[in-house]
Order: structure tokens, then C-alpha cells, then sequence
């Protein structure tokens, strides 16, 4: 089966997580904002582990809303969370 061509460059998604980090706040805050702000960005994606939102739309909501953040970090910046390996 041949491989569908992927896009090499890296996409500034961000989910809950990076954007409470550079947002310096904690994960909940980010969930409120989405709660009590009609004008907070809608996700790119709705995944099973969570929404997924295009990064710079979530940078001008920041801006426009007069909320300070990491500018100097992008979405490669941040680091993955490691997992313990299964174990049987």
C-alpha cells in the first residue's frame, strides 16, 4: 500500500496543555476560558484525548484579550510528556 505524503514541516497545534504553559497558567484556567468566552478560537480538532487548537489563533485571543504569554516559545518548544512503559 503506498504512503499517503505527509507534511514535514511541524504545525503549531497546541491542546490544553502548551497553552496553559505558555500562557503560565494552570491546565483548568485554559478550560474555562473555552467555557465562559464565546470569542475564545474553536479547535481545529475534537480528539479523544482533547481539543486540539491552531496556535496562532490562540496567540491573538491572547492579545486581543490583553493576556500575556511566552512569546518567545513555539509549539516545537515544548516538551512531550514521557510515559512509563507498559507493564505486564
Amino acid at each position: 500500500m503506498p504512503s499517503v505524503p505527509r507534511q514535514t514541516e511541524s504545525m503549531p497545534l497546541a491542546g490544553y496543555y502548551e497553552i496553559a504553559a505558555w500562557a503560565g497558567v494552570k491546565r483548568p484556567v485554559v478550560s474555562t476560558w473555552r467555557k465562559r468566552h464565546p470569542d475564545f478560537p474553536q479547535p481545529v480538532a475534537e480528539l479523544t484525548t482533547g481539543p486540539v487548537w491552531w496556535w496562532p489563533d490562540v496567540a491573538y485571543w491572547l492579545d486581543l484579550t490583553g493576556r500575556e504569554y511566552d512569546t518567545s516559545r513555539s509549539p516545537d518548544d515544548m516538551p512531550r510528556e514521557q510515559k512509563p512503559p507498559n507493564r505486564r
